[in-house]
């Protein structure tokens, strides 16, 4: 008699996969002019965070929050400082509910204030002759910002969000250049993220530059500075310090890229993002300016 075994079902773990992330917070902005003194120092850049390691696993929802850019300061002799950035967070990222979080540039210092900030992916530039800005903190900080310069001063630029470049420091009359950024080619082309703001000079000097990565260059001679670039986390510029003092500029908000193997890609979205299969041979780039989602 033929008899027939009769096993128990498995049970199969839902498959997982690798991919790579770039993920930028937001940039601080840059420092306002104070009338007949002081330059505005750079605002510190995003921190920025890139990975080839990324695990997930099939149907897992990735929540991706982008974080803006803070304003500018004011013109003004009070002893503050910018807002920093806001932080870009990626919730679920491994299917169990884990979160990398990359944090906003430090604000940069306004008026004839001490430090810039120090909560940010990367410091501030400081605007009191002789003190330093702020320090960069958290997953892949950047660097310091730059000191102050002596007499009528500028700020030093803001530190970069990720490959440790400090901003340069101030000197008589003229501004610190912002720290360079983190360089990526996860979009197929070698690009810069998350530099640092450049820092406001008196009204005779030239501009100075913001850091590689959407850092915003200073007013310099009697211009507008320059906000940090949208979607790249960089710093604002500082603003000048004559008798057109005013705001500096705006820090850029962050950006979150996905590079997804193409056997992998579930098409599944939320937020819109710009979806590119043609760069890099093999993968989808998915890259989310906006908040927004996708289902693994």
């Amino acid at each position: 008699m033929l008899r027939r075994k009769f096993l128990a079902p498995r049970s199969y773990a839902p498959a997982g996969y690798t991919f790579d992330f770039l993920m930028v917070a937001g940039g601080a902005g840059g420092g306002g002019g104070a009338l007949n003194s002081t330059g505005g120092a750079g605002g510190g850049a995003g921190a920025a965070y890139a990975s080839t390691s990324g695990l997930t696993t099939v149907g897992t929802v990735l929540t991706i929050t982008i974080g803006a850019g803070s304003a500018g300061g004011p013109n003004s002799y009070t002893s503050t400082t910018t807002a920093d950035g806001l932080p870009t967070t990626i919730t679920n990222i491994d299917g169990s509910g884990g979160q990398y979080q990359v944090l906003g540039g430090g604000g940069a210092a306004t008026g004839d204030a001490g430090t810039g900030g120090s909560n940010g992916g990367c410091g501030g530039g400081g605007q009191k002759p002789g003190n330093p800005g702020g320090s960069g903190s958290g997953l892949s900080a950047g660097g310091n910002g730059g000191t102050g310069g002596a007499g009528t001063n500028a700020g030093g630029g803001g530190g970069d969000g990720a490959n440790g470049s400090n901003g340069g420091s101030g000197v008589y009359s003229a501004g610190g250049a912002g720290g360079d950024g983190l360089q990526s080619s996860i979009t197929g082309t070698a690009t810069y993220y998350a530099g640092g703001g450049g820092g406001g000079g008196y009204y005779t000097a030239g501009v100075a530059a913001g850091g590689q990565g959407g850092g915003g260059n200073s007013s310099g001679t009697q211009t507008n500075p320059i906000a940090g670039t949208a979607n790249t986390g960089g710093g604002g510029g500082g603003r000048n310090c004559w008798n057109n003092a005013g705001v500096g500029g705006a820090g850029g908000s962050g950006v979150v890229i996905l590079k997804i193997p193409n056997a992998n890609y579930s098409g599944t979205t939320s937020g819109s993002p710009n979806v590119d299969t043609s760069s890099v041979s093999g993968f989808t780039i998915l890259k989310y300016t906006g908040s927004g989602s996708y289902t693994a």
